[in-house]
């Protein structure tokens, strides 16, 4: 009995799970443009104006990669597989989590 309410609960997370944020689809660049724009009109103002913000982080990080170096191909994959099937709190996330690597959100007045 007890591993049936423990089965249930389970999948009771994991359907919940599964309701949250809208996620990029960053298959491919083309996926990714039209996924940010539906995000982009989706999202409450603020949410947008912020994953408009971290994505032009993102952006300039791996804009300087290729300066630097980087083979345009091998940071392109890179970009779209770390934004795949995230949610803008997972972007948001993760722009925090590269700020010591020199990722800052623009700033807007």
């Amino acid at each position: 009995m007890k591993s049936i309410i423990r089965l249930s609960i389970f999948y009771s997370v994991l359907i919940l799970a599964g309701c949250g944020q809208p996620k990029i689809d960053a298959s491919d660049a083309e996926s990714l443009e039209a996924s940010l724009a539906s995000l982009y009109q989706r999202l409450p103002i603020e949410e947008s104006n912020l994953l408009k913000l971290n994505m032009e982080a993102l952006n300039g990080y791996f804009q300087r990669r290729v300066y630097k170096g980087e083979a345009v191909e091998d940071a392109q994959r890179e970009y779209l597989a770390m934004l795949d099937g995230k949610t803008p709190a997972d972007i948001n996330e993760k722009v925090d989590e590269l700020s010591p690597f020199g990722v800052s959100r623009p700033i807007k007045n």
